[in-house]
């Protein structure tokens, strides 16, 4: 599917799609999401959240279920520490 392996896949995962302060108030944990073009892994480890403003590659798929009003679903943890990643590295 990836020629180069690199592809990102979240689950219940948080997107911090800008960067806000305090981060929290930046980020939304979609069902699920797909990003082509970025490694899977992270200084080593697995993704726990995806930060858009650092990747600079939008998600190319994003899935939510609609459940009541969706806040025991909101990840309120900070961004991960480390280096930004060039997309066109």
């Amino acid at each position: 599917i990836h020629p180069n392996g690199d592809y990102c896949i979240g689950q219940d995962s948080g997107i911090y799609w800008r960067f806000t302060e305090p981060p929290e108030k930046g980020v939304e944990a979609p069902d699920w999401f797909y990003v082509p073009g970025v490694p899977s892994r992270l200084n080593g480890q697995l993704r726990r959240s995806y930060v858009l403003w650092k990747e600079k590659v939008p998600p190319f798929i994003v899935i939510e279920f609609a459940s009541k009003n969706g806040k025991e679903e909101k990840d309120s943890s900070p961004p991960p520490e480390g280096d930004e990643i060039d997309p066109e590295t």
